[in-house]
């Protein structure tokens, strides 16, 4: 475990997030008013298009909205800024002495830290529906660590191919573009046809989708209980990529220095 950690690295890793949090929004005139207004903004546009233009009539449609996209950008951001951790820091991994392994995690780090703070936008939406706070919100860490642990792998695992092959950022992204209508973030599952349903839920992302909007939301009209048979499923996925993806970091790491 020291390879992870350790005092000297759990130093660097906490100066390194926040140089990452401090580059990222240095010179902008709202800093990090950004990472509320970027998905508060997205969820107008949406809630425009599907609620006022299209006529969708989901209860509590803002709420609804709010609980699926900000774990969807959450996990692409995550898995996208992990993607593209080693290259950008190319510099520093040669000059510091430490685990390559802090890298991609300090993205992940930054990412989650930008995920709790644009958790705030939620509570608003309880007040304005009179909505009962469901009790399973106190599950939603679960939920999040469940999260992590499949990033963590695929982040991991991208970080290292993007140094061999660097087409897979573009490769990357639109597969996202193309799972956002494959995963439940704008609409309710319930709207999938129950002979595709067991289909559709192999997505990870969908019963992840579906399992944070059981915790923010309950079980709604918009909102149901994943079955436990795609929890489990969902669960055992996310571990061993998680394992995966650190086993084939920490073997091709010291091959992967090179290229950069």
């Amino acid at each position: 475990m020291e390879y992870i950690i350790g005092k000297q690295n759990i130093e660097i890793y906490r100066t390194l997030l926040w140089r990452s949090l401090k580059r990222k929004y240095k010179g902008s005139m709202l800093g990090f008013a950004w990472v509320l207004l970027h998905p508060a903004l997205t969820s107008l546009v949406l809630y425009t298009v599907f609620f006022l233009l299209l006529g969708r009539k989901e209860e509590y449609f803002m709420l609804f909205l709010l609980s699926g996209l900000l774990p969807w950008n959450f996990l692409v951001n995550g898995t996208m800024n992990m993607m593209s951790s080693m290259r950008s820091n190319a510099g520093l991994i040669r000059s510091v002495q430490c685990p390559r392994i802090i890298f991609p995690m300090v993205m992940l780090g930054a990412t989650l830290t930008e995920f709790f703070a644009v958790l705030v936008l939620i509570p608003p939406f309880y007040f304005f529906y009179n909505f009962t706070v469901p009790p399973q919100i106190l599950l939603l860490p679960l939920i999040i660590i469940l999260n992590i642990t499949s990033m963590i792998g695929l982040g991991l695992i991208l970080s290292l191919i993007s140094v061999y092959f660097r087409d897979i950022h573009f490769v990357i992204q639109t597969l996202f573009r193309l799972l956002f209508f494959l995963s439940p973030v704008f609409y309710p599952i319930y709207r999938i046809p129950s002979e595709y349903l067991n289909f559709y839920l192999l997505n990870p992302a969908a019963s992840l989708l579906t399992l944070y909007r059981w915790c923010l939301m309950g079980e709604t009209s918009v909102s149901s209980f994943l079955p436990w048979p795609y929890i489990w499923l969902l669960i055992a996925e996310s571990f061993c990529i998680m394992l995966a993806g650190i086993f084939v970091f920490r073997k091709y790491e010291n091959t992967m220095i090179k290229l950069l």
